[in-house]
């Protein structure tokens, strides 16, 4: 069905991981960033591949002054992160897997309670993105 997937999540992502797969330790989600994105890998044990889930942070937006001494309430009521991206990437052989399995947008939309887009294309997370093929609501 689809081969991307977006959705819009105001949290953390090792928050989106921890409803993603309930029984995960943190340390398995391989979180990372730099200057403007945001990364990290997801495991169902259903998949044979990864999920690699990234968005902008939202705080590249920020004054650095800012962010250096605005304490951690004020900096979570600034910061306004981007749509998550979500593909299928298979870390053994390096690269991205082409087809999502046709229950996954239903499974995330359910685990996350938010809306998901379907993709049947690679987008690029700099474009704005085309219309989806499908658009999955929780259930």
């Amino acid at each position: 069905m689809a081969m991307h997937i977006k959705l819009y999540w105001g949290a953390d992502l090792i928050s989106l991981g921890k409803a993603l797969v309930p029984e995960a330790s943190v340390d398995s989600f391989e979180w990372d960033y730099e200057n403007v994105y945001e990364w990290m890998y997801v495991q169902i044990s259903t998949l044979d591949y990864s999920l690699n889930v990234s968005r902008k942070h939202g705080q590249a937006d920020i004054d650095d002054k800012l962010l250096e001494n605005a304490d951690p309430q004020e900096l979570n009521g600034l910061v306004k992160p981007g749509e998550v991206s979500i593909i299928g990437w298979d870390r053994i052989r390096d690269y991205r897997v082409e087809n999502l399995p046709e229950w996954l947008p239903q499974s995330i939309a359910n685990h996350l309670c938010v809306e998901v887009q379907c993709f049947d294309q690679q987008l690029n997370i700099e474009q704005p993105a085309q219309e989806p093929i499908a658009v999955v609501r929780p259930r």
